[in-house]
């Protein structure tokens, strides 16, 4: 409270007692406590944080006052990547000073390691919890236990004046879900139900899925301080982090279920189908699959720096160099089946009399049918295998930010009581490369799963355990048998998805503060400006094919440069109205910089 109170902004802090006084797996979960502020979860995670309602887009990380790269094609962070035992604080600011590192209209979150040197003595902390997953003990591709595990030392040499931390920290915890979805609706073009309303609307399809894996992350730091006198301090600090997730995803998917299909015993609410029985009357009526998935990614972060302050009688200079890099290896693999008979012992795909039914039950599963066993080795033949695009693909991401930056403070008598200019420049890079790969098994071949390569069929738990069971197999074993080598590469057409982008920014800033009286109160403030000049080059590939090209597919590199300045003024008031309160006022001009997804050629 005392620092939000003496800070020149509008600042939330959060503090190592705060972080410590509950069992948070991640540094968005505490962060989430503060006014403002809430958390996206994924798989059970605070991952990415929303400041003021306005999204991740719009919110600027940092890592002790650096800004950050991002495993994601954007620029948002990943907060799961930072352990909140290796984390000694964070402040979010709401209102900027010119200062500050550009690029937040939500907010910026600076995040703060330790610092040995604000120790006094000597501390070893270490810290083993152990977890469990009642969901997961229900699902076999999940492991119920997990468990959290972190250390942490501390210490001071040549009487106080060099400082020494190292932490580590590790999780494993169960990914365990079990959910059932209705695709979007479109119009159906018709009176379903017969209540004389036409065009209701019919979901796409629906799925059933379970999934179960890991979740590891392990992180650590080193800090180095050293302050070999009382105006010279010097600091050296890295971070590293790795999340890998590995998850499988069984169960059913059924689509196009508005076309090709007779539909009976139809309810409709406020315009939209709620439930039905659709049978299939034509090849391209429903599709009705079991499906086991594969998804996989792994993010390896590293971040560090080296900066100095040198204090003199009035003044401070400081200077900062900081390096920051991060990869990620992901891929979605689906490997799917469909629904057969046979005629002379040649299977071959059934084209009608195909029944599905569902029914929606608000705050409860939905009810699922089928008049086909989705378990049965020998009617659900595995057709085709894929890494497509449109459920991720398997893109390997990386991106890379180096950034120096050196800030000036006099301090001033009268009216205007100090002054700060200061420069920063940054170079940054990101690419991403999409790769796919796909397989088919001609109908004429298809043939049943080995049983070697059978797994006992996927059980629903809980709340699910009404949906129809579905077939279960070794993902990779069955790559391996039907489609031979697992071997994403970069198609042509992905080429048009691979990008690479290039920012350079160079900023610099003035800043005063000052202190007067307004109605016989104290009244703060500081008033400044920030000017960023930023240059991009974005690079990727047009890919042409059609009468144009005689057929063939002809690449095209394609690269854009663009730039641009930008003006942010700032300005922020404190009025200390009585004892202990305050009145704060603040107007600015923010950016925040689009995806770099976005930005791609």
């Amino acid at each position: 409270l005392a620092q939000k109170r003496t800070a020149d902004n509008v600042v939330e802090v959060l503090s190592a007692d705060d972080i410590g006084a509950l069992p948070e797996i991640s540094i968005a979960e505490s962060l989430a406590r503060l006014p403002g502020l809430t958390s996206n979860r994924d798989r059970g995670n605070g991952t990415q944080i929303s400041i003021r309602g306005m999204g991740p887009n719009l919110v600027n990380t940092l890592l002790n006052g650096r800004e950050l790269v991002s495993a994601e094609a954007s620029r948002n962070i990943r907060y799961e990547q930072f352990p909140a035992e290796l984390i000694n604080g964070a402040f979010v600011y709401k209102s900027p000073t010119a200062a500050q590192v550009e690029g937040a209209i939500a907010g910026q979150v600076d995040l703060r390691t330790i610092r040995p040197l604000d120790y006094s003595s000597r501390r070893i902390v270490g810290n083993v919890r152990g977890t469990y997953s009642d969901l997961a003990a229900d699902i076999p591709d999940a492991d119920p236990y997990g468990y959290i595990a972190s250390f942490s030392y501390i210490d001071q040499f040549l009487d106080g004046k060099l400082g020494v931390a190292i932490g580590y920290s590790g999780r494993r915890q169960a990914v365990a879900t079990a959910r059932t979805n209705v695709f979007r609706y479109t119009n159906s073009f018709g009176d379903l139900n017969g209540d004389g309303q036409g065009n209701d609307e019919i979901p796409f399809g629906f799925e059933a899925l379970v999934r179960g894996g890991d979740d590891i992350r392990d992180g650590g730091l080193a800090t180095i301080q050293y302050e070999p006198t009382d105006n010279i301090s010097i600091n050296a600090d890295l971070f590293y982090s790795k999340v890998a997730y590995d998850e499988t995803q069984r169960g059913f998917r059924l689509e196009d279920l508005p076309f090709g299909n007779g539909f009976t015993d139809v309810t409709v609410e406020n315009g939209g189908v709620t439930g039905l029985t659709a049978t299939k009357a034509a090849d391209f009526g429903l599709q009705l699959r079991n499906v086991n998935e594969l998804f996989e990614f792994t993010d390896v972060l590293g971040a560090g720096g080296l900066n100095g302050e040198y204090r003199g009688d009035r003044w401070t200079l400081k200077g900062d160099l900081a390096y920051s890099t991060t990869e990620r290896d992901q891929r979605f693999i689906t490997v799917r089946t469909e629904v057969h008979d046979y005629a002379g012992g040649v299977p071959f795909e059934r084209t009608s009399g195909v029944s599905a039914s569902f029914r929606t039950r608000p705050g409860q599963a939905a009810d699922y049918g089928f008049n086909v066993d989705l378990t049965d080795p020998l009617v659900n033949l595995v057709s085709e295998f894929q890494i497509p695009e449109n459920g991720g693909g398997a893109p390997l991401i990386n991106d890379e930010l180096l950034s120096a930056g050196t800030d000036f403070e006099h301090e001033l008598d009268g009216f205007f009581t100090a002054v700060q200019v200061g420069a920063r420049l940054t170079d940054r890079s990101k690419d991403y490369t999409q790769r796919t790969q796909f397989g088919f098994v001609d109908p004429a071949n298809r043939r049943p799963v080995p049983t070697n390569l059978l797994n006992s069929p996927v059980v629903f738990p809980g709340d699910f355990s009404g949906v129809p069971r579905t077939l279960s197999f070794d993902i990779l074993g069955v790559i391996d048998e039907f489609f031979g080598d697992l071997n994403p590469t970069t198609s042509d057409f992905d080429r048009r998805s691979s990008w690479e982008v290039q920012e350079e920014t160079r900023a610099a800033y003035a800043n005063v503060d000052f202190e007067t009286s307004f109605l016989g109160r104290d009244l703060t403030g500081n008033v400044g400006v920030r000017v960023i000049e930023t240059e991009t080059t974005s690079s990727s590939t047009r890919v042409d094919q059609g009468d144009q090209t005689g057929g063939a597919v002809v690449l095209t590199p394609v690269t854009i440069t663009n730039s641009f300045t930008d003006t942010l003024p700032t300005l922020n008031l404190t009025w200390k109205v009585a004892e202990g309160q305050q009145i704060r006022l603040a107007a600015s001009k923010a950016i925040s910089r689009p995806p770099l997804d976005d930005l791609n050629a």
